[in-house]
């Protein structure tokens, strides 16, 4: 009863551990499928929107190709460019015929002159307004195509937003006198691309109610211009990306870097999200895709993940019951057979054959314990039989001590061969001392290398450590390049500043030029009419005879004061011009000058950049230095104790040495040994005698060893 109980208590804590292992398999087989089916999923989805990404650009490439050509055409044909030329503040609407030849999402186009002022627009209200060109002054426009895209200068037209696109008209000397604007509804276009990626996806990933209400859902495309403002339709209206990609601070600062840089293209993905943005050929702007791909499975797909799933759950549950099944019939059911021989065996009988089929530890168990109880079967029934021979050998004993008796005095033959053989083993001793030597020899030549290889060691260690020092120095020196080009940085960002004011001045000067330009032209006027007014003063006081002599003196004296007053502001207006010159040189002059401090601070942070990665390169090889020097002492230490072992090895050879010598010298003490081995066998023969009682006293306990081997049961 004990035994069943036994068995029942085995057996239920096998089942609980195969339930333990069944929900560990089902639970990493869930996890593998589906961080399987995501990986899947995920190069899918990013190979898709690689391709989704370039063909949109091509699209808005091929768009701002046709934009251009339609922009170059009208500069060449259309009537207001000869109004632009002449710089004519004339009021004019722009036929809707010109906005057909350009894409759908061009809402708006006007015509103004190098200052911004309206002279042309689709949209009567615009017209004599002025309009910020300041993006275009500070010469961001893409000198390829003499195009730009005012950023963040978002314009509201009719409470609609709109992105302002300026391109440049020149005079035949290529001077600039003005801009076509275009005003493009990006709202509108970014509706249309969501279409169309929807229309791609609605038939392989996408629900049946997907549609571009709920498309946000799945995906959001957004145009973003490379100071990181968004534009993703109505709702998101210059929206910053740090609330879009902000999830990740270093996803974030890539996508910075990509749009600071210019770069071509960035792709990226997380738990989550798919991030694909890639750059507008013929503008600095990109176009953004992001995928949430946790909600574009279908449910079809969902479907047969769950189902796979089941399987898997299924199969693993048949193999744990078959395995149950198994460990039960292979384990439970031999254990029953060792409770059943053992007590047979505690009593005595070895008359049972035990066997098990398999190659588990128990049933090697099993019949490992039953060769066991066969080879002690055979130890007891040859005991037994030895028993018996004893017995019978101890009857013959004394007939065979007579036999010894006679074959000893034989023995003295049998002696001299045995000299013989300890002569020639004092020989062959002898060689062997001479190899051990040579032997010792090498080793000593070994522990002469050693000691060599122990002071290249010492001397590699030394060279390594006086690296890690001058390594040290670089990285210190580094460090301090790179304080000090931060300085620098901020030096030269504060005169790009100062730079900043100083033209804003110069153009407040240029403007009251201007005023006093004017005030002087006024003084002109003011003093040719005088001049007209004297001369009439003088005809009529001519009139008057001698009345009006005192008169024309008078007259005379105004029109000299007139002619001089003319004379200078003619000399004050060449003055006003040339100053206005050299304010106009002044300003393309400083214009350069902020260029240059731009260009020195985007040298600055290239600078700062490289002084970075030398710094970190220099951590990089400290580190491995040390590496280095650990891997030296450690071979320094093996050195050491292979030294210690070849010393060791120097002083057992020789102990061999001595120990073959004192060999050899027992070998001829044998020999003489031999010579006195004669007159022993003498006294053997008075042994023998002894032997004959001793017989006698051998017989009676082979009968006691008899009785106790019967009580085993053998057969």
């Amino acid at each position: 009863m004990k035994r069943k109980k036994l068995n029942s208590n085995l057996f239920y804590k096998f089942n609980f551990i195969i339930l333990a292992y069944t929900i560990i398999i089902i639970a990493t087989t869930f996890l593998l499928l589906d961080q399987g089916y995501k990986k899947i999923i995920t190069k899918e989805l990013q190979d898709f929107t690689k391709f989704i990404n370039q063909a949109m650009i091509k699209s808005f490439s091929d768009e701002s190709k046709e934009i251009i050509k339609a922009l170059s055409i009208l500069t060449t044909r259309y009537d207001y460019r000869s109004a632009i030329l002449n710089n004519k503040n004339e009021e004019h609407l722009v036929s809707d015929k010109i906005l057909i030849t350009l894409p759908s999402f061009i809402k708006i186009i006007e015509y103004t002159n190098k200052d911004g002022y309206i002279i042309a627009s689709s949209e009567k209200k615009r017209t004599s307004q002025y309009i910020s060109l300041k993006e275009l002054l500070l010469g961001k426009a893409l000198t390829a195509f003499q195009i730009s895209i005012l950023h963040n200068s978002l314009a509201k037209i009719n409470n609609n937003f709109y992105i302002p696109i300026a391109y440049k008209i020149t005079d035949s000397k290529k001077s600039n006198v003005g801009y076509i604007i275009l005003y493009a509804d990006i709202s509108e276009k970014i509706a249309e691309l969501k279409e169309y990626l929807l229309l791609l996806l609605e038939n392989s990933l996408l629900e049946q109610n997907a549609s571009t209400e709920n498309s946000s859902k799945y995906f959001n495309v957004y145009i973003i211009n490379s100071s990181g403002d968004a534009f993703g339709g109505k709702d998101e209206i210059l929206k910053n990306i740090k609330h879009i990609f902000g999830f990740n601070p270093k996803t974030l600062t890539e996508i910075l870097n990509t749009l600071s840089q210019g770069k071509a293209n960035y792709n990226t993905s997380n738990s989550n999200e798919i991030i694909s943005l890639a750059r507008i050929t013929t503008s600095n702007w990109y176009l953004g895709i992001k995928i949430d791909y946790n909600n574009i499975f279908s449910k079809e797909f969902k479907n047969m993940r769950l189902v796979s799933l089941s399987i898997i759950f299924i199969l693993v549950i048949i193999f744990i019951l078959i395995m149950i099944s198994t460990i039960k019939t292979l384990i439970i059911s031999k254990i029953d057979k060792l409770n059943v021989v053992i007590p047979k065996v505690k009593n005595g009988d070895l008359t049972f054959k035990i066997e098990s089929k398999g190659k588990d530890s128990i049933s090697s168990t099993i019949n490992l314990f039953g060769h066991f109880i066969e080879n002690l079967k055979n130890v007891i029934n040859s005991l037994q039989e030895r028993v018996k021979l004893l017995k019978e050998n101890g009857d013959h004993l004394f007939s065979e001590i007579n036999k010894t008796h006679n074959t000893i005095k034989n023995s003295n033959q049998y002696i001299e061969k045995t000299q013989e053989e300890v002569e020639k083993q004092v020989e062959f001793i002898s060689n062997t001392t001479n190899i051990i030597e040579s032997l010792s020899k090498n080793i000593s030549s070994l522990d002469n290398s050693i000691e060599t290889q122990a002071a290249s060691v010492e001397q590699s260690s030394s060279a390594i450590e006086e690296m890690i020092g001058g390594i040290q120095s670089i990285t210190e020196i580094t460090q301090k390049a790179a304080k000090s080009t931060e300085e620098l940085k901020r030096f030269s960002d504060d005169g790009r500043k100062k730079q900043e004011e100083v033209i804003t001045q110069i153009k407040e000067i240029f403007k009251n030029s201007t005023r006093l330009q004017e005030a002087n032209s006024l003084i002109s006027s003011i003093a040719s009419q005088t001049n007209l007014l004297s001369m009439n003063a003088a005809i009529e006081a001519s009139h008057a005879g001698e009345a009006g002599k005192g008169f024309a003196i008078v007259a005379e004296e105004i029109k000299d004061l007139a002619e001089q007053v003319t004379s200078q502001s003619e000399s004050v207006a060449s003055s006003i011009n040339e100053i206005m010159d050299s304010i106009t040189k002044t300003v393309n002059t400083s214009e350069l000058t902020n260029k240059a401090f731009n260009q020195i601070f985007d040298s600055i942070n290239l600078v700062v950049q490289v002084i970075e990665e030398i710094n970190h390169t220099m951590q990089e090889q400290s580190i491995g230095s040390q590496e280095i020097l650990k891997a030296l002492n450690t071979m320094r230490e093996i050195t050491y104790e292979v030294k210690i072992g070849s010393n060791d090895m120097f002083r057992g050879n020789k102990e061999i040495i001595s120990t073959i010598k004192l060999l050899g010298e027992i070998n001829i003490t044998v020999s003489n040994s031999m010579k006195g081995l004669k007159e022993e066998i003498n006294t053997l023969v008075e042994a023998i005698e002894r032997i004959k009682v001793l017989g006698t006293t051998n017989s009676s306990h082979i009968s006691g060893i008899s009785e106790s081997i019967n009580q085993f049961k053998t057969k």
